[in-house]
């Protein structure tokens, strides 16, 4: 391999005479940072907890890895004299050198490394709604002729117009690792794609997992208290995400932010200087003016500039409205990047069409009854105060909220999303979701704290599953039933072990049964 040109200057200038030399003859396919996506003859680079190293090095000789590149601060060559022989580990067979760098040099490892890519990027954060825009942008390029890549919380999917799913094995992450992401990009320009949009996380951002990426359109949709765990304050959180304005924007790129966000004017001081559009509800862009329930969706009327449009949306909720202006504004101002000349009549003329994402307000169907259930990914504060007081005002008699809180996380928000879920709905089927290593009983028990004194039913059913069936086989004509918290999401982790589980598949199969006792004639007692 050259070194030089594969792995980038900082590597190569890290690199010592005798480690250049062993590393010369190697045979590199790909650079990878998870044993578990480690293909033969990838570079191996590890980063993370150095009681983690052996082990995880041990992994990816045994899978075939080319050589091994350990990113330390502090240690020099012969960190890993311990290892050999260990698990199978030989220098002898399999170059392993370690370098005096930080996580940074990772993107330049990449951006040496994979060096094609689409030519127009885009990217969306925010804390609700980046799966949404980005996937309604996706859908609306694709209607203009122009296949586009996702890659986000659901995996990686291209839309040309109709939806192939590429997989990304068992990651589960809103921004992938550096090394996954620019292979992806270089995998989708290689099959003739020339747009992608990406979610941006707060952990991503912060992380370098972005690279050296520089894009021609970034976005925001909304930030409220979210992963504080992580981040420790509300500053820390937005600073995060203001690295997506400050670092990855092109000098003639454009920046799309809600105006209605109380973050706008730092996301704006963010660009240092570079173009905004905005959206929202007033003395903006790109403007909402009404939404109007019609056949199961709404009629969605918003102004761009002085000029009026109407369209029909398949989907519900003031938010949805929302990030749907958001989508036009990124669509608009990338195709403008490109310089294409699309009409913002035709833009919106793909709002007929657009689907919400899996799990995202995703319907799953309505009993023989009249009782409809929906599933959403809302696990925040903000995000339940804005589905449920808009998706309640559709509800015709009452409307019932599932959810419970992940364990081993941000514990403050459990009363918050009591007091939420209780103060809009009729009624409320506490459960588990997620659990992990902690107690379920004491996650289910904080949340009560916020359930105090008001008015709603609850019912407090451990089991996630005989909880949906339950709420399902209740529902009545005109009652709205909201399984909230995990979406998409194929698992319920409990414990160290992920055991399967989907809202959507329980709720099809209980309506189904449902069905069957209202055709026996036994009814909702």
């Amino acid at each position: 391999m050259d070194i030089r040109q594969d792995l980038g200057e900082r590597v190569f200038n890290a690199l010592s005479d005798d480690q250049r030399l062993s590393l010369k003859d190697v045979v590199c396919k790909g650079l990878c940072m998870d044993t578990r996506l480690l293909e033969p003859e990838d570079l191996y680079v590890c980063v993370g907890a150095k009681e983690c190293e052996e082990a995880l090095c041990t992994q990816a000789f045994e899978k075939g890895a080319s050589a091994i590149v350990v990113i330390r601060g502090c240690e020099e060559q012969g960190s890993f004299d311990k290892m050999e022989g260990h698990g199978g580990l030989d220098k002898k067979k399999i170059p392993v050198v370690t370098i005096k760098e930080d996580y940074t040099v990772l993107g330049q490892m990449a951006e040496s490394f994979y060096k094609r890519r689409p030519s127009l990027g885009m990217a969306v954060t925010g804390t609700n709604g980046k799966t949404s825009v980005s996937f309604f942008i996706a859908q609306m390029l694709s209607r203009l002729g122009y296949p586009t890549l996702v890659t986000g919380t659901l995996g990686d999917f291209v839309f040309i117009p109709e939806m192939i799913t590429w997989e990304r094995g068992e990651i589960s992450l809103t921004s992938p690792d550096v090394f996954s992401l620019y292979k992806t990009l270089q995998r989708a320009y290689d099959v003739g794609i020339k747009v992608y949009v990406m979610e941006a996380s707060s952990h991503g951002l912060t992380q370098g997992r972005l690279g050296e990426l520089l894009l021609n359109v970034v976005g925001v949709t909304n930030v409220s208290p979210e992963h504080l765990d992580y981040h420790e304050s509300m500053e820390a959180y937005v600073e995060a995400k203001c690295l997506l304005f400050s670092s990855h924007v092109l000098d003639s790129g454009k920046a799309v932010i809600n105006k209605e966000d109380l973050y706008c004017e730092t996301f704006i001081k963010a660009l240092k200087g570079k173009k905004s559009l905005t959206y929202g509800l007033k003395d903006v862009d790109i403007c909402l003016i009404d939404m109007e329930p019609r056949g199961g969706g709404v009629d969605l009327s918003f102004r761009i500039k002085e000029i009026l449009y109407t369209q029909h949306l398949k989907m519900l909720g003031r938010y949805q409205g929302l990030n749907v202006l958001c989508a036009l504004g990124m669509v608009k101002a990338v195709l403008e990047s490109g310089r294409e000349t699309i009409q913002d009549e035709d833009i919106a003329d793909t709002f007929p069409f657009l689907v919400p994402p899996q799990g995202r307000m995703e319907f799953v169907g309505k009993t023989l009854l009249g009782g409809a259930v929906y599933v959403d990914y809302a696990h925040t504060p903000d995000a339940y105060e804005v589905v449920l007081k808009q998706i309640g005002a559709h509800a015709a008699k009452k409307l019932i909220v599932l959810f419970g809180c992940g364990g081993d996380r941000d514990s403050q928000k459990r009363p918050l999303l009591g007091e939420i879920a209780s103060r809009y709905s009729d009624v409320v089927y506490l459960t588990d979701d997620n659990p992990r290593t902690e107690n379920p009983e004491l996650i289910r028990k904080s949340i009560r704290q916020g359930m105090k004194n008001l008015q709603c039913v609850v019912r407090e059913v451990p089991d996630r599953k005989v909880a949906i069936e339950e709420a399902v086989g209740n529902l009545e004509e005109g009652d709205i039933l909201l399984l909230l918290g995990k979406g998409h999401e194929t698992y319920q982790k409990i414990g160290n072990k992920s055991f399967p589980h989907s809202d959507v598949a329980i709720a099809k199969a209980a309506l189904n049964e449902a069905s069957k006792r209202v055709q026996k004639g036994q009814g909702n007692e």
